[in-house]
């Protein structure tokens, strides 16, 4: 069993916690990072696009693409939103 990030927080690095369970230090999420630029955004969008077009579930799609680019899956769904709504499959 892993510990979840919350309770890896309140165990201090190199104890174990009641639980017996040593803290790992996390990594921080994609959406902490430097925010990707249009270009980058656009690639995600297109790449997402692409594989829905060749028959893969949108669900499946979406995960794929997250792992491929290093986005989660809620940062994709706003590239997704962002690129319907700014048609860039016409540009």
């Amino acid at each position: 069993m892993e510990l979840g990030p919350r309770l890896a927080t309140l165990v201090p690095q190199g104890r174990k916690s009641s639980l017996g369970f040593e803290r790992r230090v996390a990594m921080p999420h994609a959406d902490a990072a430097k925010p990707l630029s249009e270009p980058q955004r656009k690639e995600i969008f297109l790449a997402l696009m692409d594989a829905q077009d060749h028959d893969m579930p949108v669900a499946q799609s979406r995960k794929a693409i997250a792992e491929r680019f290093g986005v989660t899956e809620s940062q994709l769904r706003l590239i997704e939103r962002e690129g319907l709504d700014r048609n860039w499959l016409e540009s």
